[in-house]
């Protein structure tokens, strides 16, 4: 391989580029009233505004509807909008930041200060959105963080109140305005909870710093295999602090999650707080073999994630390297049906044939994955999955272990990686999901995935990408690509994370 170390100036020039220019819109967001104490997440920026402008409305005799889910949509009558209107001009005096955008026919078609809303604007929408831009960084949350406002009209056809916004969450309303008109205050709509819900999330996680993981390494290290050296190779157990930013992204924009179990070789992150969403599992919690511990083996530790203790029949597994770019809920990853979500890279291929003796581990884990799924089933599969978070069902997992009893044990065996291992989160599971008719193929989108390795001499792009695209799921992940130097890369996941993930989580001590 030529190394071609790409200087870290470069995509340091960009991000603090792209933060210069974010700082101007925060000093004027402060001159106008614009608060930055304002909570981070999108479901707390919309709870804010509806405690802004309820109590006006309500005051003011409008009748509200509401879902109950965090930060839900607001549905008021049509009938009812120069309140509205009324409303939206008193509480721009106090708050000249509040900006409005307006709707229809799936379009924005305006978007106008709150002081600044006529009545024509607000009687002419099919819904619109109320809110402050989050400006605190380079990765703004946007319109995410508005209040959602859906204009209800009684249908005397259909004698029902229906939202005009008909791919709304929630279209028909009688319910909740028969009652709201009667009282003239709010009414909740009844939660509608997934079929999948509770949904845990499992994160693997290895402090390569820690002095009794590293004297158990050095121990060890001579049973991986001399002509392999990526499975044992120093990116793979790098600690960037991308389990902090990763749990950072989960709080920012997700709701739904039940509980969060962190799998480690009995370490525990030291600016992890005590908190009851969160759980630390060590290994020798899950592993059923005592010989086979202590292992550096992720392919082994992924093999016994179902074995932990408590842990939902459905849950999503993150690798530390995996990140929310937008806000997500249950139907990202499973179907109302309970079908899982399996997203296949468009261009990352499975080489048909037995890989060459020294292949990465990976290659023979997807060899050995998709060959058990093509004697089974007949099914043959040639793409990976794109590392997003991956859905999983811990019925399935037990199923896979019962039936590939061998598979399982020679993969928990091997300390390192080794070419008898298969990959039974990320590969084996979700072919098999696929083949028993338990998960679909999900279709790949531009926006959604971007995947950035940060030893390759086109992170700096892909940074950029990610800031500007702010997809749905995005991944840093370091493999053997040197051209960027280690220490470079550390300074440039580093100062990225710190820019698109600035705010802490509650599940960090303060």
């Amino acid at each position: 391989m030529v190394t071609v170390h790409v200087s870290q100036s470069r995509v340091l020039r960009r991000i603090v580029g792209a933060l210069g220019r974010a700082r101007p819109r925060l000093r004027q967001h402060e001159e106008m009233g614009y608060d930055p104490s304002l909570p981070a997440p999108p479901r707390d920026r919309r709870e804010q505004v509806w405690n802004l402008i309820s109590p006006v409305l309500q005051d003011a005799g409008a009748s509200l509807a509401r879902e109950r889910a965090p930060g839900g949509a607001v549905a008021v009558l049509a009938s009812e909008l120069p309140t509205v209107q009324r409303a939206l001009t008193s509480i721009a005096r106090g708050h000249p930041a509040l900006k409005v955008r307006f709707y229809r026919a799936e379009r924005q078609v305006n978007s106008l200060p709150a002081g600044a809303v006529t009545l024509a604007d607000v009687e002419s929408a099919d819904w619109f959105k109320i809110g402050v831009a989050r400006e605190r960084s380079a990765y703004p949350v946007g319109a995410a963080g508005y209040l959602t406002v859906l204009v209800v009209d009684w249908d005397p056809r259909r004698r029902r109140y229906l939202a005009r916004h008909t791919r709304a969450r929630r279209v028909d309303w009688t319910a909740q305005f028969a009652s709201a008109r009667a009282t003239r205050s709010v009414t909740i709509a009844p939660a509608a909870s997934h079929p999948c819900s509770p949904i845990d999330v499992v994160y693997t996680w290895v402090d390569s710093h820690d002095p009794t993981w590293r004297a158990a390494h050095a121990e060890y290290s001579g049973e991986h295999r001399a002509d392999n050296s990526s499975a044992d190779n120093e990116e793979r157990y790098i600690d960037r602090d991308e389990l902090r930013y990763s749990l950072r992204s989960l709080w920012m924009f997700s709701s739904f999650i039940n509980h969060i179990y962190i799998v480690t070789a009995g370490q525990r992150p030291s600016w992890l707080a005590e908190h009851p969403q969160i759980s630390v599992v060590p290994h020798t919690d899950i592993f059923p073999s005592p010989a086979a511990l202590p292992t550096f083996n992720s392919h082994a530790i992924e093999s016994c994630l179902h074995r932990i203790p408590g842990l939902a029949e459905n849950f999503l597994y993150f690798n530390d390297d995996v990140f929310l770019g937008r806000e997500v809920d249950e139907s990202d990853f499973f179907t109302l049906a309970g079908l899982s979500k399996v997203r296949m890279s468009p261009s990352a291929f499975i080489y048909e044939g037995r890989p060459e003796r020294d292949a990465i581990p990976t290659d023979w884990a997807a060899y050995n994955s998709v060959g058990l799924v093509a004697r089974d089933f007949s099914l043959t599969f040639d793409r990976r999955l794109q590392h997003v978070p991956l859905p999983l069902k811990r019925s399935l997992l037990d199923e896979l272990e019962k039936r590939y009893t061998a598979e399982f044990e020679r993969t928990r065996a091997a300390r390192f990686r080794a070419p008898s291992d298969v990959a039974v989160p990320s590969m084996l599971a979700q072919y098999y999901a696929i083949a028993t008719h338990r998960a679909v193929e999900w279709p790949h989108t531009t926006d959604d995935y971007v995947y950035l390795n940060t030893g390759r001499a086109d992170a700096p792009r892909k940074y950029s990408t990610i800031m500007s695209r702010r997809p749905k799921f995005f991944c840093l992940n370091a493999t053997r690509y040197d051209e960027i130097g280690l220490e470079d890369q550390d300074v440039q996941v580093t100062r990225f994370m710190q820019t698109v993930f600035p705010v802490a989580s509650p599940w960090e001590k303060t």
